[in-house]
């Protein structure tokens, strides 16, 4: 086809922005139906995951302690957390790429209500002040993440996929059990741990795996020999690090 001044014409073709925009939306739109599918069905398997309520790039381990309560049982009494690659800020970036990735994980037990009734009497393998008791994990890792389980029993076998909304849930097979004193929630920040850290000499562009548990918290920052613990009260007590150019 030729214009009037004997140049040729050139059609251009493409898709109009209403059809590229209709085709984006029913990408976005298959991905996410497959993706609550694929979850409703693992949930209907005994899978239980949850979306978190902050943003994962700036996760604060030990302030999420009441938000994950909330998704797996109020009376959930806390044993222990242990939170790989928190930054200076206090803060785990979950979305991070490099591996392995940062993630949490928090461990709970849950005095159950009732008891099977298969339940043995007290002497028949149960003390007095025995209690059903169930063990909570809760794995916090990058949202989005794929997971493919297989179970077996017996001859029969089945497989399927889901995805990580956030936190990942597994309760244990309940057994009998006295409860112990529970922990109470952190009463020292991620953030407070590292600034007393980065006084000490911590490299601020490290990152470091803080616990909690029966006898109070640490922080190490692997490959560095850096080791700090506080008692069950928050208390700054011990470091036993040896910093690059310090004496001890």
């Amino acid at each position: 086809m030729q214009n009037s001044s004997g140049k040729k014409a050139v059609k251009i073709f493409g898709c109009g922005g209403c059809g590229c925009a209709s085709l984006v939306v029913g990408f976005v739109g298959l991905i996410i139906y497959f993706t609550a599918f694929s979850n409703f069905c693992a949930r209907m398997m005994g899978e239980e995951t949850y979306p978190l309520s902050g943003d994962p790039a700036r996760f604060e381990p030990f302030a999420s302690v009441s938000d994950i309560r909330s998704k797996i049982g109020v009376g959930a009494k806390l044993k222990s957390i242990e939170a790989r690659y928190v930054r200076s800020d206090g803060t785990m970036d979950l979305n991070a790429r490099y591996k392995p990735a940062p993630n949490v994980t928090y461990e709970f037990v849950m005095p159950l209500d009732k008891e099977p009734e298969n339940a043995p009497p007290i002497g028949a393998g149960r003390s007095p002040g025995d209690v059903w008791l169930q063990t909570v994990t809760v794995n916090v890792y990058e949202p989005g993440q794929r997971r493919h389980v297989q179970r077996i029993s017996g001859a029969s076998r089945s497989s399927y996929s889901y995805t990580n909304e956030g936190m990942d849930v597994d309760r244990g097979t309940p057994s009998m059990g006295s409860i112990k004193e529970s922990l109470e929630d952190p009463k020292v920040s991620a953030k407070e741990m590292w600034d007393i850290a980065l006084k000490k000499g911590a490299d601020k562009d490290a990152v470091a795996t803080l616990s909690y548990e029966e006898d109070g918290y640490r922080f190490t920052i692997a490959g560095s020999r850096v080791f700090l613990e506080w008692d069950r009260d928050g208390k700054f007590s011990e470091d036993r690090s040896h910093y690059p150019g310090q004496e001890r």
